[in-house]
């Protein structure tokens, strides 16, 4: 998995993201510093919802670990069952 960091103001015009979000908006990452963006599809697969606390490491030592909020959702065009 990839993670990606975005700066909204510049997505605007260059992404239509802002038009998927389902759940929460893209401006709250500038609220939140801590917060992050998934898609709804990964959440589902994940167990995760709005608002629940996500921590991801860097391998291979995972000596860097980063705690992170779910801010809002997006439609990822990914088929759910």
């Amino acid at each position: 998995m990839t993670l990606s960091g975005i700066i909204p103001a510049r997505m605007m015009g260059v992404s239509t993201i802002d038009e998927d979000i389902v759940a929460g908006s893209l401006d709250a990452i500038d609220v939140n510093p801590s917060g992050i963006i998934i898609g709804r599809a990964l959440a589902k697969k994940l167990s995760l919802s709005m608002g629940d606390p996500w921590s991801r490491w860097s391998p291979p030592a995972r000596r860097n670990v980063r705690a992170m909020k779910i801010v809002a959702l997006f439609r990822d065009g990914q088929l759910e069952l």
